[in-house]
């Protein structure tokens, strides 16, 4: 499953900086549904046995690291708007915020992983077809 879990990521690369001008809102909508096909073909092949196996290059279960992609996808939107706020400030306030994310990183990491391992118990693979379904296609929205 860890390779097709690899699949969902988006492919679209940009070369240069990001600006309103350069961004290709076409490129991007077409590798998220992309992404929305390849969640679903996951969802309706996996079989029920191997929910709970474990990944070959991550500490989760194929269950567990779904999840985690899922709720990336819930939570780009919102980091989109961070990202924009940010844009508006002084250069001194991104890096002094980037230095705390730095300094968080380990926590993080260990927040992030028992994070998914609790959650997909609860927002597991039944649940998760309805966001699946939606999540991409609202990143373009903003």
């Amino acid at each position: 499953m860890i390779v097709l879990a690899k699949a969902m990521v988006c492919t679209h690369h940009i070369e240069a900086p990001m600006t309103a001008s350069n961004v290709d809102r076409a490129a991007i909508s077409a590798d998220l549904e992309r992404v929305r096909q390849d969640f679903h073909h996951l969802l309706h092949t996996v079989r029920d046995d191997e929910w709970d196996k474990p990944t070959t290059e991550t500490r989760w279960t194929n269950e567990q690291l779904l999840f985690h992609m899922v709720f990336g996808y819930m939570i780009a939107q919102r980091l989109l708007i961070l990202a924009r706020m940010f844009d508006r400030l002084p250069d001194s306030a991104s890096r002094t915020f980037a230095r705390l994310l730095n300094a968080a990183t380990t926590a993080f990491h260990a927040i992030n992983y028992h994070g998914s391992c609790l959650a997909a118990r609860v927002y597991n693979r039944h649940r998760m077809g309805g966001r699946g379904s939606r999540a991409p296609s609202s990143q373009m929205s903003t």
